[in-house]
């Protein structure tokens, strides 16, 4: 049985709903340019945010960078521009910067040990072998795991992550999680420690909390982009972080009504689902554990941020200039204070 909701009504849906919801904001806004660039653009949109934010990007009357300081290591999709698709060649050497393959494997390993001038490495999956006497490039600078599709276990993880500490001046880690699986894999984030990443972003992954260890990217860590993460717990090991520039951990567990109907009612619809703001709402989900992309959604406290605001603030991050926490279960009051503490603070979201 689905949870019932009665969708509000709201003056002029329609504009709302092109402006806001499907990524064409006003002219007057500024290009939000770390939101546009997550996941893949096609290329004549990301030609357009480069124009207005300019590269290397900075921040002016068209554009706010928050925590894209290097758009290199945003998404793929750059050194795809440059460089063609994946496994494209560029440069007058014909140096591979791109590479994206299925799986990795201890022989997909040993070949990209000839790429001498490798920067960005896509895999979906990792064999059942041992990686131990074996690294990674030691220029690759961008990692992607693509775990839709392919069945990830701990170890698997483990065995990924392994390699990825192989390559010290590793600056941005990007997991994509399968948002088709009713329960999402879960990830030892403690896995990455040791690195100092510039750049952290995912999605669909079962976190829980940040390990303490963490506390070691706080003099790099730029952006820290991680939703629908199930992380419940405040993100201290990354106090005083002072690289910090963006930290983005909106809805940490949205999920369809038949999943949300288990968590014996610590859920609540979402805004759209209530104003049928997304998709062809109003309508029953399909009962994919997917459809809450573009069906009714329900968030769940029991996996989510549920404590108070505050506990975020007094964190220290004299830095920050994006908080996006919408979409939890946060309690408690905005610190009237609030601007001494993130005197550099240009976006919010509760």
């Amino acid at each position: 049985m689905q949870p019932a909701f009665k969708p509000f009504p709201l003056a002029d849906q329609h504009r709302y709903d092109n402006l806001h919801l499907r990524g064409n904001p006003p002219q007057a806004l500024p290009v939000d340019l770390e939101d546009e660039m997550i996941g893949y653009l096609e290329m004549d949109r990301m030609d357009q945010r480069l124009r207005a934010c300019g590269d290397p990007p900075a921040d002016g009357p068209h554009c706010r960078v928050y925590g894209a300081t290097q758009l290199n290591l945003t998404t793929p999709s750059v050194l795809g521009s440059r460089c063609g698709p994946s496994g494209g060649r560029c440069g007058q050497d014909g140096a591979r910067l791109n590479v994206a393959m299925h799986q990795l494997s201890r022989s997909s390993v040993r070949a990209l040990a000839s790429e001498r001038k490798l920067f960005s490495l896509a895999f979906s999956s990792v064999s059942e072998e041992d990686f131990t006497d074996l690294s990674l490039p030691p220029t690759l600078r961008v990692a992607v795991v693509r775990m839709r599709g392919a069945s990830w276990s701990r170890a698997a993880w483990s065995s990924a992550a392994g390699l990825l500490r192989t390559v010290p001046g590793l600056e941005a880690v990007m997991i994509h999680g399968d948002d088709r699986l009713e329960s999402w894999t879960p990830i030892d984030l403690g896995e990455l420690c040791g690195l100092r990443l510039r750049r952290f972003e995912a999605f669909c992954i079962a976190v829980g909390s940040l390990p303490p260890c963490w506390s070691g990217m706080a003099a790099s860590l730029e952006s820290f982009y991680c939703t629908n993460c199930k992380m419940t717990t405040p993100p201290t090991a990354l106090e005083g972080a002072t690289a910090l520039r963006s930290f983005v951990a909106f809805r940490q567990h949205e999920s369809i009504p038949a999943v949300a109907a288990r968590h014996g009612g610590r859920c609540r619809p979402s805004w759209e689902t209530l104003g049928s703001l997304k998709g062809d709402l109003p309508r029953e989900s399909s009962g994919d554990f997917d459809d809450f992309q573009e069906g009714p959604s329900y968030l769940c406290a029991d996996s989510s941020y549920a404590f108070a605001f505050e506990e975020i603030v007094r964190l220290g991050w004299s830095g920050v200039r994006k908080v996006w926490l919408d979409g939890n279960f946060l309690r408690g009051t905005i610190p009237a204070d609030i601007g001494k503490t993130w005197p550099s603070l240009q976006s919010i979201d509760l």
